[in-house]
């Protein structure tokens, strides 16, 4: 009797600690399939698949576990990555990764966050500001002369369909921005993806993320993603109190 019972509380033990470790590895895992598909959504079913193969897995023949749950998300990150570039080359304007905040780790351990170039973030503290104000000429002080621009709506809302090139013509670009942003649109500074980026939001809802190429000390490069599918997970982390700068 006593045997009986026992057999299943070992049972439940050797599941929670299996779930338990399976946890601890989650970060690396969700950060190294972000990587390899640029897509938060994506990331996290490659996490699930790998979890599904983790728990029917024999872990008493798995020596390193770290190591055996990366080959898995690789294989499975390969596989989802050759469907998800058919869908690309069909995709309405510029495609970019999705934007995911990362100040509180959920990507795991990232080099560029540990050493963010301090110059990018001061330098953008005036980009914010100007932005605010709707300054262009505080802009145009910040922009390389052979700045590029990608905005990503993925045609779900108005946004270039190609690059804009130059400083000039992003100034315009700009411009036209300004017009058409509705009053009460916020923006602040946040970590995304490692590196300093600007968050614009209207009554709680994130409209765009915007990160930048910093080159001699000005802006060669600017990506926006506006396409709310993309935008989810990091309106998801906002809503769950992921910190801003």
């Amino acid at each position: 009797m006593t045997s009986e019972t026992a057999q299943p509380l070992a049972q439940d033990g050797d599941a929670d600690a299996s779930a338990a470790e399976f946890t601890a590895h989650r970060p690396r895992m969700f950060g190294l399939a972000y990587r390899m598909l640029g897509s938060a959504e994506e990331a996290e079913d490659t996490v699930q698949d790998a979890y599904l193969r983790w728990s029917g897995a024999d872990r008493a023949a798995i020596d390193r576990p770290a190591a055996w749950l990366a080959t898995v998300v690789t294989r499975l990150g390969l596989n989802r990555l050759a469907s998800a570039r058919a869908q690309r080359e069909e995709y309405a304007g510029p495609w970019l990764p999705e934007p995911v905040l990362t100040r509180d780790g959920v990507l795991g351990p990232l080099e560029s966050a540990e050493r963010r170039d301090a110059v990018s973030t001061a330098l953008l503290v005036p980009f914010v500001a100007a932005a605010r104000e709707g300054d262009l000429a505080g802009l145009e002080r910040l922009l390389a002369e052979d700045v590029v621009w990608w905005s990503d709506g993925g045609g779900r809302v108005s946004a270039a369909r190609r690059p804009v090139v130059g400083r000039e013509a992003v100034l315009r670009f700009l411009a036209g921005v300004a017009r058409r942003t509705e009053e009460g649109t916020e923006a602040a500074l946040a970590e995304v993806n490692g590196a300093p980026a600007l968050v614009s939001r209207l009554r709680g809802t994130l409209l765009a993320v915007t990160t930048f190429e910093v080159r001699d000390g000005a802006i060669s490069g600017v990506r926006v993603v506006m396409n709310p599918d993309k935008l989810a997970f990091a309106n998801r982390q906002l809503a769950a109190g992921s910190p801003l700068e």
